[in-house]
């Protein structure tokens, strides 16, 4: 796991920063505290698009005599890091689904793409990734994530509306 950070020194200390990836791998808890910072008391509907890049595979099927790991059998921790971050990806998921049901204003999130991968992509999702090969197979699925985008938006999906509003609103207007 690597994680970037900046120290600021100032005349009274520092402040030290690190990537959002060590403490919000998937941002949305952020997205909808600040989105809710900025509406105030306002009652304004709040849309959170989360474009997801290739979830892993979740789960791992071990023996019972391999239930009691030691520090070696969890490569002296970076094995537990990586089921951390997995369980943060979910679980923020599932917490701000369900806080958003105790809010006034209307939120709304919208993931995509949201499909799990393959388990053969498996391979290439290392952070330091270069083989040709392993580059060709992320961008067939990125091909295929915005394939099924693209579906969602012609079929007229709740979800393929909102996108669609999403990148239209970004196109600049023409006088």
């Amino acid at each position: 796991m690597t994680g970037v950070y900046e120290k600021r020194v100032r005349s009274d200390g520092f402040d030290v920063f690190c990537d959002g990836g060590l403490w919000a791998n998937n941002p949305v808890i952020v997205a909808l505290v600040e989105a809710l910072r900025i509406v105030g008391d306002r009652d304004e509907e709040i849309e959170i698009f989360s474009l997801g890049s290739c979830g892993k595979p979740e789960g791992e099927v071990i023996g019972e005599h391999e239930v009691h790991r030691g520090l070696l059998e969890w490569k002296l921790g970076g094995e537990a890091a990586k089921v951390s971050i997995a369980a943060q990806e979910f679980a923020f998921d599932r917490i701000a689904r369900s806080l958003v049901r105790h809010l006034k204003n209307r939120v709304r999130i919208i993931r995509f793409p949201s499909e799990k991968i393959p388990g053969a992509l498996l391979q290439y999702l290392d952070l330091d990734e270069t083989r040709p090969d392993g580059l060709e197979a992320l961008m067939r699925q990125a091909r295929h994530d915005a394939d099924m985008t693209n579906s969602g938006i012609q079929q007229g999906t709740a979800d393929g509306q909102a996108i669609q509003a999403l990148f239209n609103d970004m196109l600049p207007r023409v006088a």
